[in-house]
């Protein structure tokens, strides 16, 4: 290739929001770089997108010079994110699902959990502590992770809960190994339940949905009575010892035009450590109560709008598919999550903890073995399960966000057929909404920054030439 040739060796995507009156921006995902550019250097990058580029004159060769010097063209090539996890059965983390039981009837519940169902016993959650902390062990790892979820709600098991914790503890004390515990509940538990979470288990999230009017329609008592109240005095035993935690909101049709309302008023109420807002996923009870998702552009728009508020308010907001880290997968779903449920069956989905589920077949990678007293994989469904990353996906070949959202979550497409091959369209605009705000807003404030270090160092130079004059 002659000095005069230019050709792109990064991936690189450009991204324009003319509806907020922004320039256009070369975003070079792979190398963590974006690039403020005018409309001549969009139409430059798309041709280098298409293949070598000769050199087109003086007026280019500046940009394309200033390429070349990222290794943006004529570079070594981009370095793909690794997994963000080892794959399973080496896992140092597993996460718990004690009960197929449930005191609440919320009206989207995606396993329609009842007053009856499995609890998991000692036994099983003994053996995948067991497993964790030998796998820890062997590889040298830092630490070990154990967590407590539903299917149903994981304090109803409590005592196993509470032995389980006490297990992990000293199993870890004994091998030296530091230990994070977490829990995700609907906090339907008393005042002392409360307080022993609070001085034993590192991290709460609290599922809460909103002010009372929108929380108590959307999770409800089995009974249809109001639950607000209960899931409050919970968190207000957890304010009281000083314990942090953090919410987990699904917004539906009902509230999709009060997000910023149910933001205002959780911080205002609870002051959690962040709060994770979701749209619903249409499934499971869903079916029967007609809760409907909220629209695609009001769930994006509202989410952005809540953002942009909560950097004023210093209390920070997340959204599942909306992040700027770059990795290969969407989550541990893809060959490395060790969740183990009530029966002792190993799914690598939370949402798929049945063999009656149809994702089973994916997600269900083994079982416990009674007469063993430990856990038999299935490899297969493991090897299959670990190829679903970011560059299995054809549909999301070309998209800037594919390294951000990955395909998003793999138990939320429409084709459970072809989890690595489809892609959710509701999910993919939402994502694709909120990852290109992120860029552009990050390219906004490097803008910023750059033009207030140019003015000081102006007003810098007129202080000592001692111009005595109001810099403009």
């Amino acid at each position: 290739m002659t000095p005069e040739s230019y050709k792109l060796t990064s991936e690189c995507h450009v991204l324009s929001d003319n509806a907020a009156g922004r320039a256009p921006v070369a975003y070079f995902p792979l190398q963590s770089l974006a690039l403020q550019i005018n409309r001549s250097g969009a139409a430059l990058l798309n041709k280098l997108k298409r293949g070598t580029v000769r050199d087109l004159g003086k007026s280019s060769r500046p940009f394309l010079e200033r390429l070349a010097g990222f290794g943006l063209v004529n570079g070594k090539g981009d370095r793909q994110p690794a997994a963000p996890s080892p794959p399973a059965p080496g896992m140092t983390a597993t996460v718990l699902l004690l009960s197929d039981i449930c005191t609440l009837r919320c009206l989207y519940c995606y396993r329609k959990a009842e007053g009856h169902g499995d609890m998991m016993p000692f036994e099983i959650a003994k053996a995948a502590i067991d497993t964790v902390i030998e796998n820890a062990t062997a590889s040298r790892n830092k630490g070990v992770q154990v967590g407590f979820h539903g299917g149903g709600e994981p304090t109803l098991n409590f005592n196993v809960l509470m032995k389980t914790i006490d297990y992990a503890r000293r199993a870890c004390r004994a091998r030296k190994l530091p230990l994070h515990s977490s829990i995700c509940t609907n906090g339907i538990i008393d005042e002392h339940q409360a307080q022993w979470l609070a001085y034993h288990v590192d991290a709460i999230v609290v599922s809460i949905d909103g002010p009372p009017d929108i929380h108590n329609r959307q999770r409800p008592f089995s009974n249809g009575r109001p639950s607000f109240e209960k899931v409050a005095a919970t968190i207000d035993t957890l304010r009281k010892v000083n314990k942090r935690y953090t919410f987990r909101t699904t917004i539906t049709g009902y509230s999709e035009n009060r997000m910023d309302e149910v933001y205002d008023f959780l911080v205002r109420r609870f002051m959690p450590k962040a709060i994770g807002f979701e749209p619903l996923f249409v499934c499971g009870r869903c079916e029967s109560t007609g809760c409907r998702a909220p629209s695609k552009s009001s769930f994006a728009n509202e989410f952005l709008k809540v953002l942009d508020s909560s950097k004023v308010r210093g209390l920070p907001v997340h959204y599942s598919g909306g992040r700027l880290q770059l990795q290969d997968r969407f989550c541990g779903a893809a060959g490395s999550n060790f969740f183990v449920t009530p029966a002792g069956l190993v799914t690598s989905c939370l949402e798929v903890s049945t063999a009656e589920d149809p994702r089973a077949r994916m997600f269900i990678y083994g079982h416990y073995d009674k007469s063993r007293r430990n856990f038999i994989f299935d490899r297969e469904r493991l090897g299959a399960l670990s190829a679903m990353s970011a560059q299995s996906l054809p549909s999301c070949a070309t998209c800037f966000a594919r390294w951000h959202c990955c395909g998003d979550c793999p138990a939320k497409v429409l084709d459970i057929n072809s989890t690595n091959r489809r892609k959710n369209p509701y999910r993919c605009f939402v994502n694709k909404r909120i990852i290109k705000h992120l860029v552009m807003t990050e390219v906004d404030k490097a803008m910023k920054s750059v033009t207030n270090a140019t003015l000081k160092k102006k007003e810098r130079l007129c202080e000592k030439e001692g111009a005595g004059r109001e810099f403009p």
